[in-house]
């Protein structure tokens, strides 16, 4: 009944998203950075007039002014501004301290340049996830897309986003295989009990293993090493795997007989 009760309510959710997405109302769980709304009226976005310089700064330092993304981020650190995430904070009037106050990455710059909604543009479905069990998230294709134009305010003009996209299209590096690791969401560290991600070490002669370690270790925020080449993963699951086939063929054929005497 647990189980039922579960997806039953998984389906109801997803179809109420669906139906407020399809209907161009905005299905993000947070506003872009330097947007903000009402409590009496979420779905009207107001600018944030007095911060959305920085956006249009990052727009013409890139564009113009020919800094990359992480000389951009250091810039902006330099600076002493907020990153997004202690914007938010901060703007609701709660007391932010911390050591990474304005630390700004290449990515979150690089997500800022390839957001729509800085030109006035809603994009819902970007992501979705599988099911109510697992809950790994999944960029949607541009194809999957609903995109409705000029829904709010525009901090930056359609031809210089369209320049930017141009830009950082040609700047791209395609690699020519990804690997895909196959334990990536079941492995969990025995003592921190944080998720164990996938990287690729490099031997000697050019030759890669791929392996899992901590994402805490691997953060430098504490925890031990702990690591595990994904090949011995797949000896021991193959294993065991085999261990209860082999099973299932000993009691299969004994059952068969019972139920035929009976």
């Amino acid at each position: 009944m647990n189980e039922w009760y579960s997806r039953d309510i998984s389906k109801k959710v997803r179809a109420m998203i669906r139906q407020k997405g399809n209907s161009g109302q905005s299905t993000a769980s947070k506003l872009p950075y330097r947007y903000y709304n009402t409590p009496e009226d979420k779905q009207t976005w107001l600018i944030d007039e007095s911060a959305a310089n920085v956006v249009r700064r990052i727009f013409d330092l890139y564009l113009n002014q020919f800094f990359g993304m992480y000389q951009i981020a250091r810039i902006l650190k330099a600076e002493g501004i907020p990153r997004p995430t202690y914007h938010r904070r901060m703007a609701k009037g709660i007391k932010v301290e911390a050591d990474d106050l304005c630390v700004w990455s290449a990515s979150v710059v690089s997500d800022i340049l390839q957001h729509r909604e800085y030109i006035g543009d809603t994009v819902n479905f970007r992501t979705e996830i599988t099911s109510y069990k697992n809950k790994k998230v999944i960029h949607n294709s541009d194809d999957k897309l609903k995109i409705f134009p000029n829904t709010h305010p525009a901090i930056i003009d359609k031809e210089t986003f369209q320049k930017v996209q141009d830009k950082i299209s040609k700047e791209i590096r395609h690699t020519k295989k990804v690997h895909s690791y196959l334990f990536a969401d079941y492995l969990y560290c025995m003592d921190c009990h944080s998720r164990m991600h996938g990287r690729q070490c490099y031997l000697k002669g050019g030759r890669t293993l791929s392996a899992y370690e901590c994402s805490t270790y691997r953060k430098s925020k504490g925890c031990c090493f702990h690591g595990v080449p994904e090949m011995y993963l797949q000896a021991e699951v193959l294993a065991k795997i085999q261990n209860v086939l082999a099973f299932a063929k000993r009691i299969l054929p004994s059952s068969g007989r019972t139920s035929a005497k009976r």
